[in-house]
């Protein structure tokens, strides 16, 4: 396809290389809630607006809605959201996610800086995106251990149970 009038947009061979914009021929993510497990996700961002539907913190460090980003990384969950479910704007420009009419659930949650455990923070993220509507969880996260915390089997089976996909 032509070059799109942002750079942004340019950028992002995957929707072509990676059959993206072939699949938007059969859905583009209408009526599908995406929860993004992260850092949080401003919902203020240009390319996400309308995007975000609620969330909530489980980290204890950011706000009741989990929209304000936490943790030394806190731009993280704002970029995989936007990779998910980016609006972009004016029709060519801005992030534009692989389901664009997908709507988002922010959790936020931190590795650091809260005495909460991240595999607990984990766990009664995916349990509450279940309970809140979410079709898919998006967990772009490491722990960086193999170690395998006994909550997630818990949360993962009711995840599963209610025919919610944890990615």
């Amino acid at each position: 396809p032509p070059a799109a009038a942002d750079e942004v947009r340019d950028r992002q061979y995957w929707l072509e290389d990676f059959g993206v914009l072939d699949a938007w021929e059969i859905t583009r993510g209408s009526g599908v809630t995406i929860a993004i497990i992260d850092t949080g996700v401003d919902s203020t961002h240009q390319d996400l607006q309308g995007a975000v539907i609620g969330g909530r913190d489980v980290s204890g460090l950011g706000t009741a809605d989990g929209q304000l980003p936490v943790g030394p990384n806190f731009e993280h969950g704002t970029m995989v959201a936007s990779l998910a479910a980016g609006r972009g704007r004016d029709g060519e420009a801005g992030v534009i996610g692989t389901a664009p009419e997908a709507n988002v659930l922010s959790v936020s949650m931190s590795f650091e800086g809260t005495s909460i455990p991240a595999d607990q923070q984990i766990a009664d993220g995916v349990v509450w995106a279940v309970d809140n509507g979410a079709d898919v969880i998006s967990l772009s996260l490491t722990r960086n251990t193999r170690e395998w915390p006994v909550s997630w089997d818990e949360a993962f089976r009711y995840a599963e149970a209610n025919d919610v996909v944890v990615v």
